[in-house]
């Protein structure tokens, strides 16, 4: 879907951008990524309003020697989009 291929787009572009180049993992230890959507309920001239709703869609940890996907460890009771 759109949603999860502007994801992967995102983590492609980080990638290129800063993870990969030299001296990257020098400074810094881990990067985590959250990615989701945001769900905006009613607000507005003449609407009731609601809660806004945050749908993730990927949760991981990153370090020099990889990645690690977090997502059942911190949102395992929702269904993955």
């Amino acid at each position: 879907t759109l949603k999860v291929e502007a994801l992967e787009d995102g983590d492609r572009e980080c990638n290129d951008a800063s993870m990969s180049k030299d001296g990257f993992w020098n400074k810094i230890s881990e990067v985590t990524l959250l990615g989701g959507i945001v769900v905006n309920r009613g607000h507005g001239a003449g609407l009731v309003g609601g809660d806004d709703y945050f749908q993730p869609l990927q949760f991981k940890a990153m370090n020099k020697n990889g990645e690690v996907d977090m997502w059942d460890q911190v949102f395992g009771d929702l269904k993955r989009v």
